[in-house]
């Protein structure tokens, strides 16, 4: 059986318009990371190789239901890494899961069970980023927690032209910077507010 990594933080991650605007796979098309997730999984990746109690899991969490491109894009942004895999697993819109489900701490726990992670205190250990806001999770996870991405995303016919998307970054990344020791500070201690909030039996 293995080991069971016991207080590591867990970084969840969008893919479209979080990890790179959505646009179909075709030469015409230009895919461009964005660079405040790519700095950030880094930093992980690092800390996550040389200490695992201090990052135990990174996942990718996503609607899209187009495996092909979530492959794709995982693939480039392995590549951009020199890793063979960033995302330890992927959870997607697959057959019986609906493109429009509200994602939530639930599913972040399950992922964490089958891979061997330890679910003890997921409010204080889970950074989640997505460009949308899913109320579960904005209400489970502690205090910036929940990492909410503004993209700049173009259209399609802007990009056939040429035209490279941008992101506006990210509304709140002092917390995991902190946390991964980007900036100064540390880990966030559970409150009694946050300790309310997740009552999911383990």
């Amino acid at each position: 059986m293995n080991q069971r990594l016991e207080n590591g933080l867990i970084l969840v991650f969008d893919l479209d318009d979080t990890i790179v605007p959505y646009f179909p796979i075709n030469e015409g098309s230009k895919h461009v990371l964005n660079p405040d997730m790519i700095t950030i999984l880094r930093r992980a990746l690092l800390i996550k190789g040389s200490n695992p109690e201090n990052v135990s899991g990174i996942f990718l969490y996503t609607n899209n239901s187009d495996k092909e491109y979530i492959d794709f894009i995982h693939g480039l942004v392995s590549k951009e890494l020199s890793v063979t895999d960033v995302f330890d697993d992927i959870l997607w819109a697959s057959e019986g899961i609906l493109n429009s489900r509200k994602k939530n701490i639930a599913d972040i726990e399950d992922l964490c069970k089958r891979n061997s992670i330890s679910t003890d205190d997921l409010p204080n250990r889970v950074y989640f980023f997505d460009d949308q806001i899913h109320s579960n999770l904005l209400e489970n996870l502690s205090d910036g927690h929940y990492i909410l991405i503004k993209s700049r995303v173009p259209s399609l016919n802007h990009i056939m032209q040429g035209y490279v998307p941008t992101f506006n970054s990210a509304t709140n990344l002092t917390s995991v910077r902190s946390a991964l020791r980007m900036t100064g500070g540390g880990r966030r201690r559970r409150t009694k507010k946050n300790k309310k909030r997740y009552s999911r039996k383990h």
